[in-house]
């Protein structure tokens, strides 16, 4: 039980730290996005639209490159889930490994409350 939540807390510190790659990756690639469009503005204006073209292209190439670092972080989440699903079924395996003494108790307590009762109703003489 304990290695499984260790397990399912290895998982999250994980996905943190690849989450926290992914979106340094994608803060980086729309720096370079911006910085194109700029270049592309200064360009355009020397060049008469004719680097505008160029410019768009590559800003394209770098949203892509957005877009399939996103989807990396959806098969993470994916792969977490999973992991988190797996912790949760020891969890409630645990709630109920601590239920039943709860209920043998129980049952213990009303098998000793019916024994005592039939010791005392043993020795009474039924009234006529």
């Amino acid at each position: 039980m304990a290695h499984s939540l260790r397990e399912g807390a290895k998982a999250l510190d994980d996905f943190a730290d690849k989450a926290h790659e992914l979106l340094s990756e994608i803060g980086v690639i729309l720096a370079e996005i911006v910085e194109f469009e700029i270049a592309g503005l200064a360009l355009s204006v020397l060049t008469a639209g004719a680097s505008e073209v160029a410019s768009n292209l590559m800003a394209g190439e770098r949203a892509l490159k957005v877009v399939a670092l996103v989807g990396r972080v959806e098969e993470e989440e994916t792969a977490l889930g999973s992991a988190v699903r797996g912790t949760m079924e020891v969890v409630r395996g645990v709630e109920r490994a601590l239920k039943t003494p709860k209920e043998v108790r129980g049952v213990a307590a009303a098998g000793k409350m019916a024994m005592d009762g039939a010791k005392f109703s043993a020795f009474e003489t039924p009234k006529r």
